[in-house]
């Protein structure tokens, strides 16, 4: 539900305004012409010239939004940037990396935190930035990893020992259900080398063969 601001309390509508009144109007072009020309205290021409490059992406995003004055931006614009950035901005048909939108998201929030230093935007905006987890990433691939390794080891045993079944049996001797193993799908090699293990112990066991 949508709360117009004349329907809060008066402590809330002042401080409300007090923040808006307190912000310096800065056009997008501006506020990273300034960002940058106060990064140059600290790094390269040729780390300033990749700042530029990357928050050019942003300079993009506010012009197909029609966003002129950066004191618009909130907490869901940042959030439409994020995913601006990481599907539409991408040089392939698959999403940015999560090493590279690492990397973008913190010199964006470091962008967005200096301008809350100038009035250019609600103090505390930039602190909705989160920055992706390369941790939680790399375990969740490397667990899916191991899951598919696991799974193709084990189809890749199950041919394996049929092929050691038909062996024992001899080349000649068809086993039930094998000759048509290629052309079914792994649920059904479980029942057909249950079959196997039945047959062959069966064979090879006196007591049940008497």
């Amino acid at each position: 539900m949508t709360v117009s601001i004349d329907e809060l309390p008066d402590e809330v509508q002042t401080l409300v305004e007090q923040a808006t009144e307190s912000l310096q109007p800065i056009s997008p072009s501006d506020g990273i012409d300034r960002f940058l020309d106060w990064k140059k205290e600290e790094t390269s021409p040729q780390t300033i010239t990749e700042y530029r490059r990357k928050l050019e992406h942003f300079s993009d995003f506010c012009q197909r939004r029609d966003i002129d004055n950066l004191n618009e931006l909130d907490g869901r614009l940042l959030q439409d940037y994020r995913r601006y950035r990481r599907v539409e901005t991408a040089p392939q048909s698959a999403p940015l990396s999560p090493k590279t939108m690492r990397d973008d998201m913190y010199l964006f929030r470091d962008f967005v935190d200096y301008l809350e230093g100038i009035d250019g935007v609600s103090a505390g905006l930039s602190e909705t930035i989160r920055i992706p987890d390369l941790d939680k990433t790399m375990a969740f691939v490397i667990s899916t990893s191991l899951s598919i390794g696991s799974t193709k080891f084990w189809h890749t045993s199950i041919n394996t020992s049929m092929q050691a079944a038909r062996m024992s049996y001899g080349h000649s001797t068809p086993i039930p259900g094998v000759a048509q193993v290629d052309s079914m799908g792994w649920i059904w090699k479980i029942s057909i080398w249950r079959r196997i293990i039945h047959t062959s112990s069966f064979a090879t066991d006196p007591e049940k063969q008497s």
